[in-house]
C-alpha cells in the first residue's frame, strides 16, 4: 500500500514540475518575439482580428486575418489584463496598422 502511495506522489510531483516547465518555456518564447520577427497567425475560429488598440473590442476591428498567415512584427507591447498579461503585436496587414 505504501509503495503505490509513494509512486502516486512521485507522479504528481513530476506532473507539476513538467507543467511549470512547459508554461515557462512558452512564456519565454512569446517574450522573445520582437520587431522584425515573423509570426504565424493561429486562432480557434480561423480568423484573427486586427485592431488599432489592444482593448478595442469588436467595434475596433480593422480587418480579419486568416489562420496560417505569416506577418512581420513592427512592435510589441505588454498589456496587463485583470487576470494576466498578454503580448500585443503591432503589425501591418494589407495596408492597415494595428
Amino acid at each position: 500500500m505504501n509503495v503505490s502511495r509513494e509512486l502516486f506522489r512521485c507522479f504528481m510531483i513530476l506532473l507539476v514540475v513538467f507543467t511549470c516547465l512547459t508554461l515557462t518555456i512558452n512564456s519565454y518564447a512569446a517574450d522573445k518575439t520582437g520587431a522584425s520577427d515573423t509570426i504565424t497567425v493561429v486562432t480557434v475560429n480561423n480568423r484573427a482580428r486586427l485592431c488599432n488598440t489592444p482593448n478595442a473590442g469588436e467595434n475596433g476591428t480593422l480587418a480579419r486575418i486568416n489562420t496560417g498567415t505569416k506577418i512581420k512584427v513592427v512592435d510589441t507591447t505588454s498589456v496587463r489584463l485583470p487576470a494576466w498579461s498578454v503580448t500585443w503585436y503591432k503589425i501591418i496587414h494589407k495596408g492597415k496598422t494595428g
